[in-house]
């Protein structure tokens, strides 16, 4: 049975309980009513939260509307360019998809924690996540640039078919970096 809203959550797991106790006493917490905005695009990024409860979801405004790319659930950190870059402008919006509690990660969190286990096990845990989404993002940007590629190469090359074919055969040599 779990001591805390952090014991739950697979970081923390190795963490003796007095010292849970005393990351969430640190803590503040927050709570968001379903569909309560988290963080609006465009405003000013100084701290992030840890989900402890419920999700959260991540939109970005484009040219073409508000798009989503993906969602937040418990143990997971977002906004974390409010820790890396304090006074940032927050690059998507958040809204809370349920009822969702959060921990906030602030300058004042980090002080108060500063030197203590559980803040080393928080701060793996953000760069973990955050090495995660750079990884999914450059997936992402290649497979739109290899389809973008396609596409472009398709159109130019359709009536010889040529050109089209040796990249094909390129991109299979070199595992679809083409």
């Amino acid at each position: 049975m779990a001591t805390s809203a952090v014991d739950g959550l697979r970081p923390f797991r190795a963490l003796p309980p007095r010292e849970l106790a005393e990351l969430e006493r640190m803590a503040s917490r927050v709570h968001f009513d379903l569909g309560q905005p988290v963080f609006t695009q465009g405003d000013t990024a100084d701290y992030a939260l840890l989900l402890l409860d419920g999700r959260l979801s991540v939109r970005v405004e484009t040219d073409r509307g508000p798009r989503s790319v993906g969602d937040v659930w418990p143990g997971e950190v977002v906004g974390e360019s409010g820790l890396f870059l304090p006074g940032s402008v927050r690059n998507a919006s958040v809204l809370a998809e349920v009822a969702s509690v959060a921990l906030l990660i602030d300058e004042d969190f980090l002080s108060k924690t500063r030197g203590t286990r559980a803040l080393c096990v928080a701060q793996q845990h953000l760069m973990t996540t955050t090495a995660r989404r750079i990884r999914a993002t450059n997936l992402a940007m290649r497979k739109a640039w290899q389809q973008q590629r396609a596409e472009a190469s398709a159109t130019q090359d359709a009536p010889s078919g040529g050109r089209a074919n040796i990249r094909e055969r390129l991109s299979k040599i070199l595992g679809g970096i083409l």
